[in-house]
């Protein structure tokens, strides 16, 4: 089998809670198992962010504010290899899932 593709380039998320959902975009830079990168979205704004990549797991947080206050977003899924991720994302207000598709 083929090495999956770098994360590396920008992505369309779609997160659904309990409460909400959203369709973010982010930016990713992958540089071995490091992965930095942009989130951007209506109910979070512009925000940074750090994680990891091993083998098809990826975790990431972002550094979001949110009314004035630190808000860690955090991500962990499976990355088919090659065009999406899906997993669970986490909050200070909830959980749910994501769905991620490369643009």
């Amino acid at each position: 089998t083929q090495p999956p593709t770098p994360l590396t380039g920008t992505w369309s998320f779609t997160v659904n809670t309990s409460s909400a959902s959203g369709s973010p975009t982010v930016t990713f830079n992958q540089r071995d198992e490091a992965l930095t990168g942009h989130y951007s979205s209506m109910r979070w704004g512009e925000a940074d962010l750090t994680g990891t990549v091993r083998k098809q797991s990826v975790t990431f947080t972002v550094f979001a504010t949110f009314e004035g206050d630190r808000e860690d977003l955090t991500f962990t899924g499976k990355y088919d290899g090659r065009a999406a991720i899906k997993g669970t994302y986490s909050n200070n207000f909830g959980n749910g899932t994501f769905t991620a598709t490369r643009q």
